[in-house]
C-alpha cells in the first residue's frame, strides 16, 4: 500500500533550519514512508494516537499513520538534546 505525505507547518519551518546534509538524509528516508511507515521508524510507547519516530545523526523525525486514510502525517523534526 502506498501512503500519502502529509507535512505540518512546524514541520516546514523546522526542516528549513538544518543542514544540507542532514537534510538529504531526512529526504531519503522520508520517501521510504510511502511504502512502508512501520518498517522506518518505532513506535512511542504510552502516546494516544500512536506516534513514530525515525533517527538521523542528532535529528529525531516524529509522525503519525493514518492507516484508514492512507496517510502518513509528518509532525515535527526535533534536535536531540
Amino acid at each position: 500500500m502506498i501512503y500519502a505525505l502529509k507535512f505540518s507547518k512546524t514541520f516546514d519551518k523546522e526542516f528549513g533550519k538544518i543542514d544540507k546534509s542532514v537534510s538529504q538524509q531526512v529526504i531519503k528516508k522520508i520517501a521510504r514512508l510511502k511504502d512502508s511507515p512501520s518498517n522506518v521508524g518505532k513506535s512511542l510507547l504510552y502516546t494516544k494516537p500512536t506516534l513514530w519516530e525515525f533517527k538521523v545523526e542528532s535529528f529525531r523525525l516524529f509522525y503519525l499513520i493514518q492507516d484508514n486514510l492512507s496517510e502518513v502525517r509528518i509532525l515535527s523534526i526535533k534536535h536531540k538534546d
